[in-house]
């Protein structure tokens, strides 16, 4: 356990230091732009509860907030994912039975 503290240590040094910062930038932009798209599509959906429209508008504007809303769960899961990715410290070496 110890072990795992000191490796996740080391991988905070590294991105501190600027090792995989395009990706993290990148992962963050990704999470800005999921939030653009939510913060629309759940004041769409709640316009359309609030609001009754009819024929055309209420089906363009539920695809809309559903597009939106999809959109934007996926891209805030994705930047999850690659964060997670990036915060994980680097594996333990395996045993070797030459050192060398």
């Amino acid at each position: 356990m110890l072990d795992w503290f000191r490796r996740s240590a080391a991988r905070r040094r590294d991105l501190a230091r600027g090792v995989d910062a395009d990706l993290v930038r990148d992962a963050d932009k990704r999470f800005r732009l999921a939030l653009y798209l939510l913060g629309p599509g759940f004041l769409l959906v709640l316009i359309l509860s609030n609001v009754h429209f009819e024929g055309f508008l209420r089906a363009a504007g539920s695809a809309t907030a559903a597009v939106l809303l999809s959109g934007g769960m996926f891209l805030g899961w994705w930047s999850r994912v690659e964060r997670g990715f990036l915060n994980k410290p680097d594996p333990k070496e395996p045993p070797s039975l030459f050192k060398g």
